[in-house]
């Protein structure tokens, strides 16, 4: 409104600000009451595919500082240090991870960018130095992860975790076999 726009302009410029949470189909709504965050991850996903065709240099010049430089710059600083390689992948996968002494900081990667733009790289440099077959092997599972929103019930899934002992954030059993009995 200070810069002359009118109140009806200012209103959907500010509702364009981040995602606008308040746009959703009718079928949208409906999933989103009982699966958490399912449409903003509708809502972010068409978002960054808008932006990329709107301003596509712009975009990927922003990503790439604001993202794939930070991931492969920490992973040049991390590389060398025996905590790296202690820290399990999940959390390589959606933190920023700054070793800053004697305490381990994670910074929480951009939800889907981060994965995308940020661990893909991450793991490629890894991957060029441990030479370990394994390391490309679930990215593209940690991607589609980020990108797909789950449907099931939020409340369900402990429930399931529990009653299959596989947690499906982790991408791995909760009671590992070892101590089962």
């Amino acid at each position: 409104i200070r810069r002359g726009a009118r109140p009806l302009e200012a209103g959907y410029s500010a509702r364009a600000v981040t995602l606008d949470f308040a746009q959703a189909g009718t079928t949208a709504q409906a999933v989103n009451r009982v699966a958490a965050f399912f449409n903003a991850n509708i809502r972010g996903t068409t978002r960054i595919i808008s932006s990329f065709k709107e301003h596509p240099v712009r975009t990927s010049l922003k990503i790439f500082v604001g993202i794939t430089l930070p991931s492969i710059l920490l992973y040049y600083a991390n590389r060398d240090d025996e905590r790296w390689k202690e820290i399990p992948q999940w959390q390589k996968d959606i933190f920023w991870i700054v070793f800053v002494g004697e305490n381990i900081y994670r910074i929480p990667k951009p939800f889907g960018l981060g994965q995308i733009f940020g661990s893909v790289p991450e793991r490629f440099l890894e991957w060029l130095d441990t030479k370990d077959p394994d390391m490309m092997k679930n990215v593209f599972l940690t991607i589609a992860e980020s990108g797909i929103p789950n449907p099931l019930p939020t409340a369900v899934m402990p429930v399931i975790e529990w009653m299959s002992n596989y947690s499906f954030f982790r991408g791995q059993a909760i009671v590992p076999a070892s101590r089962e009995k």
